[in-house]
């Protein structure tokens, strides 16, 4: 879980664990849900100009579709992770 004294939308990290408060107590599935929707409003909102522009990334070129997908695949993994750990 990212450590951050503020929640994705700015507040304060006090009031972020108050709305992120599951049933069992925990925080971390909001938090995957804040980053998920954050990361799906982002690219949604990209044009096909933005697509299709590249920078650097660890050291290596990348376009800012290859990352769409590397972060999709990150998510996937820690989910994998996640299951075949925990249940």
């Amino acid at each position: 879980m990212v450590s951050s004294p503020h929640c994705l939308d700015g507040t304060k990290s006090v009031g972020c664990a108050q709305q992120c408060q599951s049933t069992d107590g925990t925080r971390s599935a909001c938090r995957t849900d804040q980053v998920r929707a954050a990361s799906l409003a982002l690219f949604a909102n990209l044009d096909a100009a933005a697509w299709q522009r590249q920078g650097i990334a660890s050291e290596m070129v990348m376009s800012v579709r290859a990352l769409a997908w590397i972060i999709a695949g990150h998510e996937r993994h820690h989910n994998r992770s996640l299951r075949d750990v925990y249940l």
